[in-house]
């Protein structure tokens, strides 16, 4: 059986924990967040690029070729630049990623040698196994995967943001007025989604 979700206090706790532990990484970490922000603002300056183009090729009379082309060189190295930076965060966070979890996995094995007979009444062997397998799997992702894709959007939302209020705050405003539907609807899609996520894992430990 699988236990109940943790409340804020120990949700707060756990992640004070895993900061403290992933202490070893933080010149990794702050490296790939570095690269996060490049590879995050990257992408808003397609936009830019886009707008250049129409004023001064596509509504301009002559066209300015010559600006066009420096556009697709600029293009081409903002796209270079940003897959490279995006590579390395990628790599940076899962290299610290997996080895946070491998040593989780070493230290939670060796906290099993040493418990007593008694205790491991308490816990069926499947949800212990799975346990000690899927959900470190899913630590796994939430490191590795999870985390610098989390980082990358939020840089490139913040980063499009203030070039959406820059060139029209009046409409950023207007489509700002519906995130509250937006986040609502977002969040009643995970209350639904939670609780069969929670009975997954609970099949999962009853298979094993």
């Amino acid at each position: 059986m699988v236990r109940p979700s943790l409340d804020a206090a120990a949700r707060v706790a756990v992640l004070r924990r895993l900061f403290r532990e992933a202490h070893p990484y933080y010149g990794r970490l702050a490296t790939g967040l570095a690269l996060g922000i490049i590879a995050g603002v990257g992408p808003t300056a397609y936009a830019w690029a886009l707008g250049g183009i129409e004023n001064r090729v596509l509504a301009a009379h002559p066209p300015d070729i010559r600006f066009l082309w420096w556009i697709v060189i600029a293009m081409i190295a903002v796209a270079a630049t940003t897959n490279a930076a995006s590579y390395g965060q990628n790599y940076l966070t899962a290299w610290c990623g997996q080895r946070l979890v491998a040593r989780f996995r070493v230290s939670l094995f060796e906290r099993l040698l040493y418990l007593p007979l008694g205790s491991f009444e308490s816990w069926r062997p499947g949800e212990l196994i799975s346990r000690l397998t899927n959900d470190l799997g899913l630590m796994t992702d939430a490191v590795s995967i999870s985390l610098p894709q989390f980082i990358q959007a939020s840089i490139t939302f913040l980063a499009a943001t203030a070039g959406m209020l820059y060139t029209d705050w009046l409409l950023s405003l207007v489509l700002f007025a519906c995130a509250p539907a937006i986040v609502y609807a977002v969040g009643r899609l995970n209350a639904l989604v939670a609780p069969s996520e929670l009975s997954r894992r609970s099949r999962i430990s009853r298979a094993t």
